[in-house]
């Protein structure tokens, strides 16, 4: 669900949302490089808790869902229990028809503090649509989220969330049809720089406008202002970006506009048969500045 409500906070600066997810079959840790012999055994109830998550997802019942987070819960983007209903109400009425899998790739639980792994994919069509494209998007998102919980009389509560890695797609028009990417570090330092690069294999009768940027992840999020620039061919465009001193969690994010252009001897019409939105997430840390008086040591 966490990855559904990312979506939420990047895509409604843009377009719209929405959202039905269902439940994947239990993983075998053993592929991902994990072993625990005690583990079935020990952990049933923390299976049995994400399919009740995600059964009340499905279901969009909302106090059910609500019930399985502590009252202090705060996620590791800022975002409160309060917060996080009023987004999954949001997200459920503007993306009803979007599939969504989570499957479990690793437990670790002691008697009553436990740490759950998930992969998470979102693909399906919008129910929304932009007026001058015709037709629905497309939205495809992958992520691999860390939930922390605790028992609380007897019982689970999920009181912070992670988002390690999550990359997010959403198409309108030809884009649905030509191949593109975004690529960031998965962790920058607070006022570093890092680079953004953007993949675009843009058809030859096409051309394809282009803005990549970063925005700190709030909700709801700012619209972003930035020029756009112009690629005519199958290539590769990189922008530095600066990440924000404030040692929150951002996205870096391209804007792509596919056109057509028509040339004549007295005008150049160019019609847009196509828009994308691509984030990645970089998680942003403080960064750490050995003392110049420490004293040297030896062994």
């Amino acid at each position: 669900m966490r990855n559904l409500l990312s979506i939420l906070l990047i895509f409604t600066a843009f377009f719209g949302f929405c959202f039905s997810p269902v439940f994947a079959d239990e993983p075998n840790l053993k592929n991902i490089g994990f072993t625990d012999m005690s583990l079935e055994s020990r952990n049933n109830d923390l299976r049995a808790f994400f399919r009740n998550f995600n059964k009340y997802s499905v279901q969009h019942k909302l106090d059910k869902l609500m019930s399985m987070y502590s009252d202090n819960y705060v996620s590791g983007d800022g975002i409160t229990k309060k917060k996080l209903a009023d987004m999954a109400k949001e997200a459920w009425l503007a993306y009803p028809n979007v599939k969504y899998t989570q499957k479990i790739e690793f437990i670790s639980a002691q008697s009553d503090n436990a740490t759950v792994i998930t992969r998470e994919t979102l693909k399906g069509d919008t129910s929304m649509s932009v007026d001058y494209i015709p037709g629905y998007g497309y939205v495809d998102s992958d992520a691999v989220i860390i939930y922390y919980l605790k028992k609380v009389a007897g019982e689970w509560k999920i009181y912070s969330d992670s988002i390690l890695h999550e990359t997010t797609s959403l198409k309108y028009g030809v884009a649905k049809d030509i191949k593109m990417s975004i690529d960031a570090p998965a962790k920058a330092y607070a006022g570093a720089q890092y680079t953004a690069s953007l993949r675009v294999d843009v058809p030859k009768e096409y051309l394809a406008m282009i803005s990549i940027n970063n925005e700190t992840i709030k909700y709801p999020m700012d619209k972003p202002d930035d020029a756009f620039r112009s690629i005519k061919a199958d290539t590769i465009q990189e922008r530095i970006l600066t990440a924000n001193e404030e040692n929150k969690n951002e996205n870096a994010f391209a804007s792509i506009g596919i056109a057509e252009a028509k040339i004549t001897e007295s005008d150049v019409n160019v019609k847009i048969k196509g828009i994308a939105l691509l984030t990645t997430r970089v998680n942003v840390v403080k960064q750490f500045i050995e003392s110049e008086n420490k004293k040297d040591e030896s062994i």
